[in-house]
């Protein structure tokens, strides 16, 4: 009985030594995964943004370039000259298939962008709930 009780008692100290039964120490890292957790989506939604622009942009030259190429296009064909007309007609396909391509990717990066928004808004949400119940005087 003697080895069990100095046992439980060297149990008790050695965790509260460490904390393990301390709830400040439960509370700071629940408020450190929450933290972590809306730091990663902030970081994510930036990133997201960045490639939203550069496919903003890419979509836009590409629609300027099919607007020059079509124009050549029809000069082509004023001018009786089906080669060329066929040629620039032919890349004018290729452009539109990858504005199409490129623009459904911009909706899945839209779409991604606002669930990523979303959830960094609850996770700030969830977080301020936290600190008001667990630091009321705050």
């Amino acid at each position: 009985m003697c080895l069990s009780r100095y046992l439980d008692e060297m149990n008790y100290q050695l965790s509260s030594f460490l904390g393990y039964d301390d709830p400040n120490r439960l509370a700071l890292e629940t408020i450190d995964g929450m933290e972590r957790r809306i730091r990663r989506c902030k970081l994510r939604v930036r990133q997201l943004r960045t490639s939203l622009e550069s496919l903003e942009q890419r979509i836009r030259e590409k629609r300027n370039r099919i607007e020059r190429l079509t124009s050549r296009v029809e000069v082509y064909l004023h001018l009786q000259d089906h080669a060329n007309a066929w040629q620039y007609a032919m890349t004018l396909d290729r452009l539109y298939q990858l504005v199409e391509e490129e623009t459904g990717h911009y909706c899945q990066i839209k779409r991604s962008l606002s669930y990523l928004t979303s959830r960094k808004k609850d996770y700030q949400k969830k977080l301020a709930n936290f600190l008001a119940t667990f630091y009321p005087n705050r």
